[in-house]
């Protein structure tokens, strides 16, 4: 005996062959949106394109969770674009832009490398916003007069300045702002936002200028891709100093470390111009020379009260 199929039964495989071809056209979209995300395009055109993608999420598939990771890379890829779009979080007096990094843990250091090891835990308490591009010399003359660089040029990164220069026009940029909040990074901030921002060996020959790419030279500020926090040249172009003194980590979990209490040269950090690529990663760290040099320049932080 041959029972008749109930409608409900009908009713439901048709409903799942719906949302299965919705599903592979959907993925389908998302791929096309990845086309236009991973194009030298604005920021403007990339978040449009997201924003109807979701749209169109929403309307083909307003019942179901199936698949929800797609509609999850979208919404953070989304987010990432609008940020970049409007510029990061904060912008002060003199057009820096920041964006926020929130407090969390991450291993700092790696057990490959002398210098770099051991690998431990560090927390970061409290949020604080950092510069999405290193300081340019345009930026600099505003505050400084004059420019020490050895390569010149309104947009690129300034260099050639000692950890005093730094403090000076740190203390005469808060002035200017009436605040006390710029300063250089933490060696351990740098390394977070660096780990946050995912920026890696296997995506140096796009973020990251070094000297196989460089022809020898620094280059303006924000020309190679955007890490996936909202920065800039994070690897590459040049070594960023940090407020740390170097010195060897003692392998213990830490809570905001500032490094330890004297020294004779401050921790740089990220690489260069000049860094050949086997060389540059994001745990790579070294020393200053005291008087500064032309493949060391800086990133500014501004704390958050």
């Amino acid at each position: 005996v041959i029972f008749p199929t109930k409608q409900s039964e009908i009713d439901a495989r048709e409903a799942e062959e719906v949302i299965k071809r919705k599903l592979e056209e959907l993925r389908s979209a998302f791929s096309r949106v990845g086309v236009i995300d991973e194009a030298d395009a604005d920021a403007e055109l990339k978040v449009t394109a997201w924003e109807r993608f979701l749209k169109t999420y929403a309307e083909d598939l307003p019942e179901t969770n199936e698949d929800d990771e797609l509609r999850k890379k979208a919404e953070t890829t989304l987010r990432y674009w609008r940020k970049v779009g409007k510029g990061g979080d904060f912008e002060n007096s003199i057009g820096m832009k920041f964006t926020i990094i929130q407090p969390g843990k991450f291993q700092m250091g790696s057990n490959n490398y002398e210098g770099e090891a051991p690998e431990h835990q560090v927390t970061i308490t409290r949020p604080f916003l950092i510069g999405m591009y290193e300081v340019t010399q345009k930026e600099w003359v505003s505050i400084m007069g004059s420019n020490p660089s050895r390569f010149q040029g309104d947009h690129l990164p300034v260099e050639n300045v000692s950890s005093d220069d730094i403090q000076r026009f740190i203390q005469i940029l808060n002035a200017k702002e009436g605040t006390a909040t710029h300063r250089l990074p933490t060696e351990a901030e740098w390394g977070y936002a660096c780990k946050l921002g995912n920026t890696s060996e296997s995506n140096l020959e796009k973020e990251a200028w070094f000297a196989e790419n460089s022809d020898r030279a620094s280059h303006k500020v924000g020309r190679k891709a955007v890490n996936e926090i909202g920065l800039y040249d994070m690897l590459g172009n040049v070594w960023e100093w940090c407020s740390d003194w170097i010195g060897l980590y003692d392998g213990r979990p830490v809570v905001d470390p500032q490094g330890p209490p004297k020294g004779i040269r401050h921790v740089v950090r990220g690489g260069a111009w000049d860094t050949g690529k086997d060389l540059l990663r994001p745990t790579a760290r070294s020393a200053s020379p005291l008087p500064g040099a032309g493949n060391i320049g800086f990133r500014l932080v501004r704390s958050i009260d």
